[in-house]
């Protein structure tokens, strides 16, 4: 007899003949592992208790994006208590396994020095091997990095490779590096001062909605510098700059109408944009309400001040 024979007989003698040849109840089904895709959307909807669950979950199974994940919420401190140690821990997790998020959150840590200590060449060493794999928020931040070096012996030569990774970032349009690329140019900061190359980027960014390059494109018409000055373009351009919250933007519009340039002279509207951009802490602003305050009345002022408040409201959630 067989083995699967003699099994069966003494299956028969043990446990009843009523049982043999039947099918077992299926066992419950083993809940189904998270994926980093819920772990997001938990993030997105601010759901962060089951983000950070999921975020844990995922990491502790050593998936390299969650690890990342994980340690940007420890970093921010959204849904637990901000720890730059733990923080680094995972983004260092993260990193070993050559995730490219994970090694440029790293090298943020050692620019900032938050959860170790400051080390400008070992971010950029990071950052480089972030860039390298086309990552490219890692290379716009290694030209931050590069750009703001300070040492004379190399600060030519790291401004040349800012402006490198600047416009490989920026030719993959990531907006910021766009605009970054423009104020370079215009600056003559790591290449020739160039006006025209200038505009052309911070034409790129705005029409992605910067405001930032939006407030920049905007002066380049006002000023005329690389393009035909335009005060109605000026005007369009910090008025969407504005409407994003950019308070420069706001400073710039109560200037403008102060002084007349390419508006009607309006005091009052010229008021209601400092203040705009003075309760933000716009230093030019904070300055200048103070002389334009001197020639308005009190009911002026008063006036003024509710148009902020309509603007106000009529931007919230924008």
């Amino acid at each position: 007899m067989s083995f699967w024979k003699s099994a069966a007989v003494a299956s028969a003698l043990l446990c009843g003949v009523s049982g043999f040849g039947q099918t077992p109840p299926a066992s419950p089904a083993p809940a189904a592992a998270p994926t980093y895709q819920q772990a997001h959307d938990a993030l997105t909807r601010r759901d962060y208790p089951a983000a950070l669950a999921l975020f844990t979950a995922l990491a502790n199974t050593g998936n390299a994006r969650a690890q990342s994940s994980l340690g940007a919420m420890y970093a921010i401190g959204i849904g637990v208590p901000q720890n730059s140690t733990e923080a680094v821990a995972w983004f260092r997790k993260s990193a070993d396994q050559g995730f490219p998020e994970g090694i440029s959150n790293l090298a943020t840590s050692y620019v900032n020095g938050t959860g170790v200590p400051k080390d400008e060449a070992e971010a950029i060493k990071l950052y480089r091997k972030a860039a390298d794999q086309d990552y490219t928020p890692a290379a716009f931040l290694l030209a931050n990095t590069l750009r703001d070096r300070t040492d004379p012996a190399t600060q030519a030569a790291s401004q040349k490779e800012a402006l490198t990774w600047y416009r490989k970032a920026a030719d993959k349009g990531h907006a910021a590096a766009q605009d970054a690329l423009g104020n370079m140019y215009f600056n003559g900061t790591g290449t020739t001062k160039d006006d025209v190359q200038a505009v052309a980027w911070y034409r790129k960014a705005a029409a992605q909605s910067l405001a930032s390059a939006e407030c920049n494109l905007a002066a380049m018409y006002q000023h005329g510098a690389g393009v035909t000055a335009d005060p109605a373009a000026a005007l369009s351009w910090y008025l969407k700059a504005a409407d994003h919250n950019f308070p420069p933007a706001m400073a710039r519009l109560g200037t403008m109408y102060i002084q007349g340039d390419g508006v009607t002279k309006d005091p009052v509207e010229s008021y209601k944009w400092l203040l705009l951009a003075a309760v933000q802490n716009d230093n030019d602003a904070r300055r200048d309400i103070v002389d334009v305050s001197k020639i308005l009345t009190p009911q002026e002022i008063t006036n003024a001040k509710q148009a902020a408040t309509i603007w106000v409201n009529a931007h919230k959630g924008q």
